[in-house]
C-alpha cells in the first residue's frame, strides 16, 4: 500500500507534537497545541522569569514578569482563574502592545522604547462579571 504525502505529513506532524508534549510534561491538544502543566509558568525561559504576581480574585497572568530584548522582542502569557472567560488589560503603553490569542493567551511585542512597566489584566466570567485581577511587569532593554 503506498500513501500520499499529506497523511504522511499529517502522521508526522501528530508525532512531532507527541514528543515534544512527552518531552516538555505536557499533552499535546488535536489541534496541534503543547498544554503544559502549571508548574511550567514558573520556569525561566529566555526573557521569562518566576516572580511574586499581583492578584485578586484568583486571578492569574503567568509568567508575571517579562523581560525583552533585541532578540526576544515577542513572548506571551495566560491568564487564568475561577470561571475566567475573557480579559482586557491596561498599561505599558509606549513600551509593549498587547494582542489576545485564544484560551486566555496573550501574545505581548515589545516596542523599540526601553523602560520598565506594569500592565494590568482584569478578567470576567461568562455573565461578564469581574472575577479579579492580575498584574505583569515587563522591562525592555532596547
Amino acid at each position: 500500500m503506498r500513501l500520499r504525502p499529506a497523511p504522511i505529513a499529517a502522521l508526522l506532524s501528530i508525532a512531532v507534537f507527541s514528543l515534544l508534549a512527552t518531552f516538555s510534561g505536557g499533552q499535546a491538544s488535536a489541534r496541534g497545541i503543547i498544554v503544559l502543566p502549571q508548574q511550567a509558568g514558573a520556569m525561566a525561559i529566555g526573557g521569562v522569569a518566576p516572580d511574586k504576581c499581583k492578584t485578586s480574585g484568583g486571578v492569574k497572568v503567568l509568567p508575571c514578569k517579562l523581560t525583552f530584548t533585541q532578540s526576544n522582542y515577542q513572548l506571551s502569557v495566560t491568564v487564568s482563574g475561577p470561571g475566567v472567560v475573557r480579559s482586557k488589560v491596561k498599561g505599558c503603553a509606549g513600551i509593549a502592545t498587547f494582542s489576545y490569542f485564544d484560551y486566555g493567551i496573550w501574545y505581548i511585542t515589545s516596542t523599540s522604547t526601553p523602560g520598565k512597566c506594569s500592565a494590568t489584566f482584569t478578567a470576567y466570567d461568562a455573565s461578564k462579571n469581574k472575577v479579579g485581577t492580575a498584574t505583569l511587569k515587563i522591562t525592555s532593554t532596547f
